[in-house]
């Protein structure tokens, strides 16, 4: 019996909740939504990623910018909070939420 590929896991299908608390999960491969959680008129989008310890480096940009760009997709609930636990940098900050956007500041002499 073949097992299907983490990558594979959602591609091309229409979900609408995903569960991916209390996993362990640290990163997600680039796309593993895709064309996966369109809205739909009068549904709630749910992926509660609350409760891993999300590794926040680069390979994470995709889908921390998936979650700003879609304020509507509920990703905690009560007592469950979706947070960057490691940085390859320290920034963001351990506890930094996923979806919070912070800024590089140029300084220019």
């Amino acid at each position: 019996m073949s097992h299907p590929r983490v990558n594979d896991l959602f591609l091309q299908l229409w979900c609408f909740a995903v569960l991916f608390g209390y996993n362990q999960l640290q990163t997600l491969p680039e796309n593993v939504f895709m064309n996966s959680f369109l809205p739909r008129p009068n549904d709630r989008r749910v992926i509660y990623c609350c409760g891993n310890p999300w590794f926040c480096n680069n390979d994470l940009l995709w889908f921390r910018q998936l979650l700003r760009d879609n304020l509507d997709i509920d990703i905690e609930k009560p007592g469950c909070l979706a947070v960057c636990a490691a940085s390859p940098t320290g920034c963001p900050a351990e506890g930094t939420p996923l979806r919070y956007v912070f800024e590089t500041i140029r300084i220019f002499w």
